[in-house]
């Protein structure tokens, strides 16, 4: 008897802790503290009042980069300022939306600082947007609420922390551009013969681990390295995608190529430079755990049927 009621909490345990995947982009938009407010060069906005992309100005803005940020205020200050002087440099417009997902340090007075900095630079103008909410909602609920009041054409997802050489997006860019591709996304694990990946041991065998049950478990055999933070996706596609997202937190990325392989959403994976920068705020422990529990979620949840996936081609997503 003691053996069976052992067994079933246990039961009732692990469902619970799957489950709870699902409570988590169920919570991210009904709560208040992840809604976000935006903030301009002159001040606090509605989301309304953000010009839309329409078939009428698809040039406006060409991309859009997308910063998720949580406490960054060591980091994220000099990956802008590299990042703008980059992309300064291109014929095209572009716009910079960091979006502020529950900082406890300075991170949002430095993003305010930076927007007054680069409205006044005359020789370096860019459109800086913020997006900022109360709680800490997972990398992946600030990558899509960065995507949802974005204007570009093409959009750049990267993160806070300049890892990856900016000027690796003229290959990725290229992918799209010249080979028929919807999304380009940066990877370590090809083509590293040379010293382009820089990583400590231990961040290998985790990516190993995790390569290995994303391909068996998953399905997603096509892609070595899943969990890159440098994605560029075409409008088109990202819409599909993220109105389909499910996964709030590390384990997105893998959701999101799991949504590209149901749409039949072509693919390019692009070997870039990268190197481990301090100041990472990944527990290993339990980023561990949560990448287990959303994995599981997905082979349940997709399976059943208790997650759908639909198209939503060429309208704007639905989190606000």
């Amino acid at each position: 008897m003691k053996t069976t009621l052992i067994s079933s909490a246990s039961i009732l345990l692990g469902c619970g802790f799957i489950y709870s995947s699902h409570l988590d982009y169920k919570n991210r938009k009904e709560k208040e503290c992840y809604q976000p407010k935006f903030y301009s060069k002159n001040g606090q906005f509605s989301y309304p009042n953000l010009p839309i992309l329409s078939s009428e100005s698809q040039n406006d803005i060409f991309i859009s980069l997308i910063f998720p940020a949580y406490n960054e205020e060591n980091r994220l200050g000099s990956t802008l300022d590299e990042t703008i002087q980059y992309f300064s440099s291109l014929s095209f417009n572009y716009e910079i939306i960091i979006v502020d997902g529950g900082s406890t340090d300075n991170t949002f007075e430095l993003i305010n600082q930076k927007i007054s900095q680069y409205s006044s630079n005359k020789d370096n103008l860019v459109d800086i947007i913020c997006a900022s909410y109360i709680g800490n909602g997972g990398k992946g609920w600030a990558v899509k609420t960065g995507i949802n009041i974005c204007r570009g054409k093409y959009i750049l997802m990267l993160d806070s922390d300049g890892a990856v050489d900016i000027e690796e997006f003229e290959s990725l860019y290229n992918s799209i551009k010249d080979e028929n591709y919807s999304i380009a996304i940066g990877s370590r694990r090809i083509n590293n013969n040379n010293e382009s990946v820089e990583r400590v041991w231990y961040r290998d065998l985790l990516s190993n681990i995790n390569n290995f049950i994303v391909k068996k478990c998953i399905g997603i055999n096509d892609i070595e390295d899943t969990q890159c933070g440098f994605k560029l996706f075409t409008r088109e596609a990202a819409i599909d995608i993220f109105n389909n997202l499910h996964i709030v937190k590390w384990a997105f990325d893998v959701d999101v190529l799991y949504i590209c392989n149901k749409f039949g959403i072509k693919v390019k994976e692009i070997p870039v430079k990268w190197k481990e920068m301090p100041g990472s705020k990944l527990n290993v422990f339990t980023a561990s755990l949560l990448f287990i529990r959303d994995y599981l979620a997905m082979i349940i949840f997709y399976k059943t049927g208790f997650w759908k996936i639909n198209n939503y081609s060429f309208r704007e997503l639905d989190i606000l």
